[in-house]
């Protein structure tokens, strides 16, 4: 958005005085968003400091404080409507709504900060009372370790651009985006290597195969795998959640095994060529297979089944159960989103301690209700709290690495 000449103290004079146009209030919330320290959250501290700048001559003659707070409390009471709270699509909530959102929420802070100076220059003797700081939990990003076949581990997140490592016959490479890509020399060979790259909770990352297949590795996941593929299969193991757009070779098929979960194995999936979506979390019940296009076999103990684009597989412990599915919402979070679409709330609580790296304490009972819509994977902790405490009435706090559900 472009700005005016006007400076943000004359902004705030004009929204005190009553004369801001609507223009000029959208740039005043605008001004204080782009505010390296508004995004951070520290919104409070931010417009305090904008006041402390204020000549004192400013303070006392050209903003009427007592008008400031009266004009932002009319705002708050008009600006956040109690419809915004009701079970609805959240993404009306966050992307549309987020910015009206969070302009509410920085006028508020003005109420508070107009309140402190008001008393503060009409009564001398009054100390302003420091404040705690709200505790929040950002979100993961991008967050990995390799364990290469000699036991050595490297942190991915800090690596620098370029070769990090040499395996067998394969150099091992960091892109510029962050992504490893592996490039094998066919015209040699040797003993198979196997890499395993392990996000930990809060984070994700990206990886290339030396068949070309390319794959979306989810939070608290991990995928194990030759540096090389050789022989007649090209075979991965994953444990968690993984995303995959396999390279097509007819000859040598892909193949995704699910690591055991207490030494019971948790099955397979045959792949010629096509993109798919595995969530093999221990603490789920079930592994979930969804097919976004091409064609996979999914194998246990128990059964086998085809699936074709738009169906997922259940696998537990009897015959695999294939149902049609909303595929965005299953790959949503490699799209950088949450989609609570029909989830429970144990479910939604689950993704959120993955995804933030939180523990979850339960003091109350959250009980079966389900929710929909999106939200941004990008945002802090405490604005997804917010959207989930209007939508839901349930109660939340954030202590250290705890989030606690009353």
């Amino acid at each position: 958005m472009g700005h005016n000449n006007k400076n943000i103290q004359e902004l705030m004079e004009a929204y005190a005085g009553g004369t801001a146009t609507e223009e000029e209030l959208r740039e005043l919330t605008d001004r204080l968003a782009e505010s390296a320290e508004a995004d951070a959250g520290n919104f409070e501290a931010y417009v305090l400091k904008l006041l402390k700048s204020y000549p004192e001559e400013k303070k006392e003659e050209q903003v009427d404080w007592e008008a400031l707070w009266q004009r932002i409390q009319a705002f708050k009471e008009t600006s956040v409507q109690p419809e915004t709270a009701v079970v609805k699509p959240l993404r009306t909530v966050v992307r549309k709504g987020f910015y009206w959102y969070r302009a509410a929420a920085i006028l508020i802070v003005l109420l508070g900060a107009a309140t402190f100076w008001y008393i503060y220059n009409k009564r001398e003797n009054v100390k302003p009372v420091a404040r705690q700081p709200v505790q929040d939990v950002i979100p993961g990003g991008n967050k990995a370790t390799l364990t290469l076949a000699d036991g050595v581990v490297i942190a991915l997140d800090s690596a620098t651009q370029g070769e990090i490592a040499m395996q067998g016959a394969s150099s091992v490479e960091k892109l510029s985006n962050g992504q490893i890509v592996y490039t094998a020399d066919a015209s040699k060979s040797g003993k198979v290597l196997w890499n395993t790259m392990t996000t930990p909770r809060g984070g994700q990352y990206r990886l290339r195969l030396p068949d070309g297949t390319q794959v979306w590795l989810n939070a608290a996941s991990s995928i194990t795998y030759p540096v090389a593929f050789k022989g007649n299969t090209r075979e991965v193991k994953i444990s968690g959640e993984a995303y995959f757009e396999v390279a097509h070779d007819e000859k040598h098929p892909f193949i995704v095994t699910m690591l055991p979960k207490e030494n019971i194995s948790r099955g397979s999936i045959l792949v010629l060529g096509t993109h798919f979506n595995v969530n093999a979390y221990p603490e789920e019940s079930s592994v979930r297979a969804t097919l976004l296009e091409g064609k996979v076999q999914v194998n246990t103990a128990f059964g086998k089944a085809t699936l074709a684009p738009g169906e997922q597989a259940l696998m537990n412990n009897k015959a695999p159960q294939i149902f049609k599915v909303n595929v965005e919402q299953v790959v949503a979070w490699k799209n950088g989103l949450f989609n609570f679409n029909q989830v429970s709330f144990d479910e939604i609580l689950r993704q959120l301690s993955r995804w933030y790296d939180v523990e979850i304490v339960y003091n109350g009972n959250v009980g079966t209700k389900k929710f929909a819509g999106e939200i941004q994977r990008d945002l802090n902790l405490s604005e997804i709290l917010k959207v989930l405490k209007e939508a839901s009435g349930m109660q939340f706090r954030i202590d250290g690495k705890r989030l606690i559900v009353e």
